[in-house]
């Protein structure tokens, strides 16, 4: 009898016990741990720290600058043509590094005493539109130049006995030798000259005397 006292004593305190934990789990929402909750919002408002980022150095190279090219590294020579209107203008590379030269070169008459003479020079796209003229050293580019010529006693004539010549791209000048019709350099020129049309400088000489 005394045991079946005691196992009728533990079957109440099980079922009590039963009977709490389920009145528990469906009464509602349990209240949640003050420590747990205390901990998530302190994750919640903490400060997010962010690594800071290192931007590697660039390693693309800025490509050099090429400096401009002194125009007395090139020889210039006009040289006269059958037709005395029209003249072969020749630009020899005499540096020791290739240039590329593109459009017309700037040319420049002067005077007996060297001042430089007044009247227009026009340029043209003959014999055809500026093309880059890769000039190696030792190598040549070529245009044509015509002249209207008048008398010397025209009012809008001007005596040029010395020429100059800057290519396109190059800083300063360059004296020009005139070449007479027998291959000689003419020592003493002098052409009375309204106006002046200069052609593209082309890697070859054909077609540039065609005005």
């Amino acid at each position: 009898m005394r045991v079946t006292t005691v196992a009728t004593v533990v079957s109440f305190a099980a079922l009590a016990v039963s009977l709490t934990a389920c009145s528990g789990s469906t009464g509602g929402t349990a209240s949640p741990d003050p420590l747990v909750a205390r901990n998530a919002t302190a994750s919640a408002t903490a400060p997010v720290t962010v690594p800071a980022t290192t931007r590697a150095p660039s390693t693309s190279a800025k490509p050099p600058v090429q400096k401009a090219t002194a125009a007395g590294t090139f020889h210039a020579e006009l040289t006269l043509q059958p037709d005395q209107n029209v003249a072969l203008l020749t630009l020899e590379n005499r540096g020791k590094t290739t240039v590329t030269l593109k459009g017309w070169p700037k040319l420049r008459f002067l005077g007996a005493d060297g001042s430089p003479l007044d009247f227009p020079i026009h340029d043209v796209e003959i014999p055809g539109a500026a093309i880059p003229v890769t000039l190696k050293p030792g190598t040549t580019a070529f245009a044509g130049v015509k002249w209207t010529l008048g008398d010397k006693a025209d009012s809008d004539a001007f005596v040029a006995s010395n020429f100059e010549a800057t290519p396109p791209g190059t800083t300063g000048t360059t004296n020009i030798d005139l070449i007479g019709l027998d291959g000689q350099t003419v020592q003493v020129p002098q052409f009375p000259i309204k106006s002046v049309e200069v052609g593209t400088l082309q890697p070859a000489a054909q077609g540039v005397l065609v005005f």
